[in-house]
């Protein structure tokens, strides 16, 4: 019976114990129940904060990106009037090289018409100068004729 006794108190102690663990266990669960919702707390408006910033994160990296298509689009706008001004500058080239041919063409023709004139002169001088010789050769010949006539 003493053992029965020093057991069934050993067992008592052991439920004491046992108690006593279950109970630390259950303060230790509540604390670290309490220290976790502190720490959500805690982390809430951090969290907050920081999907606060990354939402405006999100947002400016859309604008930026639609920006950037609006600046693309303008910027294919932009070469395809630079293609268009290209094409039309050497439109405009072309178009110059031919009147300056065009030109060269009318000096050369007119330098040769000057050069005829300058030769049709020479000939009306030519023949002017024949024509007073002429004239004054008939003119001689019909003094000539008249002297003649009166003789």
């Amino acid at each position: 019976t003493d053992k029965l006794r020093a057991a069934l108190k050993a067992l008592r102690q052991r439920r004491a114990d046992l108690d006593a663990a279950q109970t630390a266990l259950e303060e230790e669960r509540q604390t670290s129940q309490r220290l976790r919702e502190q720490l959500e707390a805690s982390q809430s408006p951090q969290m907050a904060a920081i999907h606060s910033q990354m939402d405006e994160l999100t947002k400016a990296k859309s604008g930026l990106e639609e920006s950037n298509k609006a600046l693309q689009s303008e910027l294919f706008s932009a070469r395809t009037e630079l293609r268009d001004a290209a094409a039309d500058l050497d439109a405009s080239k072309a178009a110059l090289s031919r009147t300056r041919a065009e030109l060269d063409e009318a000096r050369m023709a007119s330098v040769s018409l000057e050069a005829e004139a300058k030769a049709l002169r020479a000939k009306l001088s030519t023949a002017s100068g024949e024509l007073e010789e002429a004239r004054k050769a008939r003119a001689s010949l019909a003094s000539s004729a008249e002297a003649l006539q009166s003789s």
